[in-house]
């Protein structure tokens, strides 16, 4: 399923849920986790899309200078 897809479903089933009191029904947290769900497939397939095919992957090491830049921000 494409991630274009999981998003209209998750549409319908907000106005599907719309329609009752979410919080009665206990669906608020579940909309929310879904959700996330997405942004997460799309970030995995984005990361997925930048592999370099015959490059390896740094070693942890590499990586650091760059988490303590971030950090002094």
């Amino acid at each position: 399923m494409t991630t274009p897809t999981l998003h209209i479903l998750f549409e319908r089933l907000q106005q599907r849920v719309a329609l009752f009191s979410t919080h009665s029904l206990g669906v608020s947290a579940l909309l929310h986790d879904i959700a996330h769900a997405m942004d997460a497939v799309r970030l995995r397939h984005w990361d997925e899309a930048a592999k370099r095919p015959g490059h390896p992957t740094p070693a942890l090491e590499a990586f650091w200078p760059l988490v303590l830049a971030c950090q002094r921000h």
